[in-house]
């Protein structure tokens, strides 16, 4: 009888200890997402057991260029008096590593306790804008396209087939209060996977103040079948120039 009652005490002590080990959790505070320019930020993380954690986050590959990470601190200890740990997180991004139109860019930061099971958090940068590193301090806007299939199988501004060629007709308005000279239209044409086809230009126009002018865009749609392999097409534009006014602050 004293073996049973002693065996059945063992089950469930080790019962209990399982329901405890199983209930550690470790959480950690919002994640920002990255620019693509070296920073840093601070995140927090917490606990609910007495343990020690170690922080790693993967580097970022791109051929020749890494994206780096370092966690300060990156091993801590949390208990009952310390529930929370800040931990400044630096990244450097090198001069070189281009972050692609149509492609998102995310590493993995992992948290390992000796207690808790191991939490992962995906870490994402900006997606890429034809626009970065493009001021605007002239007000261009790009106000209107129409995409019309001149010749092909295509359904005008809807579907483009391979071997298309394609018109569109671009409105640009200077919405500032300076004459802009030597407008140029620029555009490039990816995939949905963020591979680039093709790209061109339109320019030396000028554009005074208030006023807007409409550019015709042709390409064809001649490019290697395989790389529109169950992908479609995307169409970016953008208008640069130069503002004509001495008094401008932003005269070069």
């Amino acid at each position: 009888m004293e073996k049973k009652i002693g065996l059945m005490f063992g089950l469930i002590l080790a019962f209990v200890m399982i329901l405890n080990f199983a209930s550690a959790t470790v959480t950690l505070s919002t994640i920002p997402t990255l620019n693509h320019t070296s920073s840093s930020f601070k995140l927090n993380v917490t606990t609910d057991q007495n343990e020690t954690i170690n922080m790693s986050i993967s580097n970022l590959v791109q051929g020749t260029k890494t994206i780096t990470f370092s966690e300060s601190p990156n091993t801590f200890d949390l208990n009952s008096s310390t529930t929370t740990q800040e931990v400044t997180v630096t990244y450097t991004v090198p001069s070189g590593f281009t972050f692609e139109l149509g492609k998102t860019y995310s590493t993995t930061l992992t948290l390992h306790g000796n207690v808790s099971v191991d939490k992962t958090q995906t870490i994402n940068f900006d997606d890429s804008d034809y626009c970065n590193n493009v001021a605007n301090q002239g007000n261009l806007e790009i106000r209107d396209m129409n995409f019309d299939v001149i010749k092909g199988f295509g359904d005008s501004g809807d579907y483009w087939y391979l071997m298309d060629k394609v018109d569109v007709e671009v409105e640009v308005k200077n919405r500032g209060s300076l004459d802009v000279q030597n407008v140029k239209v620029e555009w490039e044409i990816y995939t949905t996977a963020g591979e680039k086809i093709m790209d061109g230009d339109v320019n030396d126009f000028d554009l005074n103040y208030g006023d807007d002018n409409t550019v015709t865009i042709s390409f064809k749609l001649d490019q290697d079948f395989k790389r529109f392999e169950n992908e479609n097409a995307v169409f970016y534009v953008r208008a640069l120039g130069e503002i004509d006014d001495r008094n401008s602050a932003y005269d070069n």
